[in-house]
């Protein structure tokens, strides 16, 4: 099998991640959990659903869905083998895969896509959601998190960060306009983090600046 980006990153993705600024490692962890409560909450607390974690990469937001889920059937994809195999040893009650073709089709409840896409080339995105839409159950949902480009902050750690080297950043519109091409529905886009972990006490505000497109990143949630 041909060695991705990624593939060389697995054995000091912590390393590269401190690169990007001194307390990148601790902000991942905490962004993650953020996200993953936000989605948590989004669902009403559903129980014994199927979740799909695409581009699940080191596995970290794989390890909180299986403390906030924990009735659920969680599974895994990425393109890297690497980090795949890291995942396997440490997780056995997970199904993960690097073959687009072992994911089952209208399996999921819910499909988890975070800081995912803007690695990706462009040209292949709407293979991508396309692909999503049909791993979707027709009642699943598909929530989106990728970085906003507005952000100067977000912009300033894209730029430094060795991770996202070859990476571009994807706009909210443009993404937008790409999953309506994939033939998926939006329910809604949603600005988030704007608060870093050392302002965490100001988060009860987040909901009230969703519409604000200056978050950290957004996130877009669709459906078929």
């Amino acid at each position: 099998m041909k060695k991705t980006e990624f593939d060389y990153l697995s054995g000091n993705y912590d390393e590269a991640l401190k690169k990007s600024f001194p307390t990148a490692l601790e902000e991942v962890n905490y962004f993650s959990t953020y996200k993953i409560k936000l989605v948590h909450d989004l669902t009403k607390n559903k129980k014994n659903i199927n979740i799909l974690d695409f581009g699940c990469g080191a596995g970290t937001s794989l390890s909180i869905f299986s403390k906030y889920f924990k009735s659920s059937k969680l599974w895994g994809y990425d393109v890297s083998n690497e980090f795949i195999k890291k995942i396997k040893k440490r997780k056995k009650n997970i199904k993960l895969t690097t073959n687009l073709k072992k994911i089952p089709k209208k399996k999921f409840d819910l499909i988890f896509i975070s800081n995912v896409l803007h690695h990706i080339n462009k040209k292949n995105h709407n293979k991508i959601l396309s692909n999503c839409r049909k791993f979707l159950k027709d009642s699943g949902v598909l929530y989106i998190f990728e970085h906003n480009p507005i952000n100067p902050l977000t912009n300033y750690v894209f730029k430094n960060s060795p991770i996202d080297k070859n990476a571009e950043m994807v706009p909210s519109k443009i993404l937008v306009d790409r999953a309506v091409k994939a033939k998926l529905k939006i329910i809604s886009l949603k600005y988030t983090l704007f608060f870093p972990k050392q302002l965490s006490f100001l988060r009860f505000l987040e909901k009230f600046l969703v519409w604000l497109p200056l978050g950290a990143q957004y996130l877009l949630i669709l459906k078929k």
